[in-house]
């Protein structure tokens, strides 16, 4: 319901306000890390922001087309390897 009905809620922007909640996240790891002597790049704000974005809205309709469990995480496994991916 708040993914199709939150026009005019406070839930209205709630896939970005995940996603920037998950940008916010990532910049604390990456700086927790750096402390510990990691050498970690952190990526472009604007480019973590629209892949975090896609990967949200993804997932997102997923239960909006109102797909079974299983079929959820199936696709959700897709998702996390295809991510996986491009880390090798």
């Amino acid at each position: 319901m708040i993914l199709q009905s939150s026009a005019g809620t406070k839930y209205e922007n709630y896939i970005h306000q995940m996603v920037e909640i998950e940008i916010r996240s990532t910049e604390e790891y990456v700086a927790r890390m750096r402390k510990e002597g990691y050498d970690i790049v952190m990526p472009n704000l604007q480019l973590a922001h629209a892949i975090m974005s896609g990967i949200l809205s993804a997932l997102s309709e997923l239960i909006v087309h109102d797909l079974s469990k299983e079929e959820i995480k199936s696709c959700v496994k897709q998702v996390g390897e295809f991510m996986e991916a491009g880390k090798k």
